[in-house]
């Protein structure tokens, strides 16, 4: 994150992707309120319809279990996407940390050498090419999924 906000900076764009980002949020936020009054008045709606049929009652009772097992269900989806999330996140951690052990186990044969200033500033650039590498990745991914 911190190496893709370096190149927004960098390339001048961060005040257009901001606007975009802002502009974005509003409409959706919009269109979401839209579309829960939509669903709230098509529950009413079938709500009204139901208690016509089989009474006030039993509707209110249907509907009630229905939504609880309906929270249930979301509750269950989350769950099983976080513990996925959350697997692919320690994936990644235990290979950064290996290459971070790498890079550190190196670095006393790398300075301690003559032109240190020469082998830091390689080290500097290596360490910026892998987030560049990384952050590449990350957007190909996005556009992929």
């Amino acid at each position: 994150m911190f190496a893709r906000l370096l190149a927004l900076l960098a390339t001048g764009e961060a005040a257009a992707v901001k606007r975009r980002l802002k502009t974005a949020v509003m409409f959706y936020a919009a269109a979401g309120l839209v579309a829960l009054l939509a669903l709230v008045f098509l529950l009413v709606a079938l709500y009204l319809w139901a208690a016509a049929h089989w009474g006030a009652t039993a509707t209110a009772l249907w509907f009630g279990v229905g939504l609880l097992i309906v929270s249930g269900l979301i509750f269950i989806a989350y769950r099983v996407t976080a513990r996925a999330r959350r697997r692919a996140a320690m994936g990644k951690r235990a290979e950064s940390m290996m290459v971070g052990a790498s890079a550190l186990a190196m670095l006393p044969t790398l300075v301690g050498r003559r032109g240190s200033w020469t082998t830091a500033l390689v080290l500097l650039a290596g360490l910026a090419g892998y987030a560049a590498y990384n952050e590449y990745m990350r957007r190909m991914g996005q556009r992929d999924d």
